[in-house]
């Protein structure tokens, strides 16, 4: 282990962050079905849009939902919500394993911390974090590693950028 030490310090330094594979109960936690299933909500651009010439959602959710997918292991399906209630409502039927949108701790819903803020640049902002439907530990302590690797590496800057946002910017 100590002959490997000079390797991770140098990437840790020169500002490569390490991607840990997830655990089996993680992964079991975070795509129960074997596939990362994501779910965009499509009525706010700034979580996601639909796009009719690709057949899927895109905007931040749908790119950050992918590297998720990449940075575990797993394939991922996007599904499109234009309703956000439906969207909430079909988390505790297992209906999908990951969703971005407001923090509002009132939602049967365990919470990242926020990738991104919505609102004008000098105000607080509204914080949009990744969540997984309550009860998924596991899957909300690999969600936020990741959270954390994201926005260090500038994956989130990334996907606002190709998103064409204006009132969005990386959350501290």
């Amino acid at each position: 282990m100590l002959r490997y030490l000079p390797v991770l310090v140098a990437a840790l330094a020169s500002g490569c962050a390490v991607s840990p594979d997830p655990t089996r109960i993680e992964r079991d936690e975070l795509a129960p079905t074997g596939v990362l299933r994501v779910a965009v909500y499509t009525g706010n651009p700034v979580i996601g849009s639909p796009d009719p010439r690709r057949g899927e959602p895109s905007g931040p959710t749908a790119s950050l939902g992918k590297a998720l997918g990449v940075d575990a292991g797993l394939p991922v399906q996007l599904i499109a919500y234009a309703d956000e209630s439906k969207m909430l409502a079909d988390a505790p039927q297992d209906r999908w394993d990951v969703a971005a949108l407001a923090c509002e701790p009132e939602r049967a819903l365990e919470y990242a911390r926020p990738h991104l803020l919505a609102g004008a640049r000098g105000s607080a902002g509204v914080p949009i974090c990744l969540a997984v439907p309550a009860g998924r530990r596991e899957a909300l302590d690999y969600v936020t590693g990741f959270v954390l690797r994201a926005k260090a590496q500038g994956l989130v800057a990334r996907a606002i950028a190709e998103s064409g946002l204006t009132g969005a910017r990386v959350a501290p």
